[in-house]
């Protein structure tokens, strides 16, 4: 089960063709987080993984705040690398590091 916020929801829609018995859920709004509806989530796939995938460095973005909320989870992240900037600053860099996150995210267990 991959969780996501905003357009990388679009971009892992569009690779999952390839990995049909992987679930994606995209949460509209963070705060204040629909806890009923992602326990029902929860509950529908009991014997999922749950991974919080998320194109910011893994010490940005909403990471943390997703890991303040569900601490009994066994939530996994996948995202770029700890940084100190939020952006490579390259666009070809930016595209293959995003290609690669995307991938990733499909092939965790």
């Amino acid at each position: 089960m991959l969780c996501c916020t905003g357009q990388l929801y679009y971009e892992l829609l569009e690779e999952q063709t390839n990995y049909p018995d992987t679930a994606i859920v995209r949460f509209e709004q963070l705060y204040p987080i629909a806890k009923k509806q992602v326990e029902a989530i929860r509950k529908k796939y009991a014997n999922a993984s749950f991974f919080w995938v998320q194109e910011e460095p893994e010490n940005m973005g909403a990471w943390q705040f997703i890991l303040s909320q569900f601490r009994s989870w066994n939530f996994a992240v996948i995202s770029r690398e700890s940084s100190a900037s939020p952006s490579t600053g390259n666009s070809k860099i930016f595209q293959k590091t995003q290609q690669d996150l995307v991938e990733r995210a499909f092939t965790q267990k």
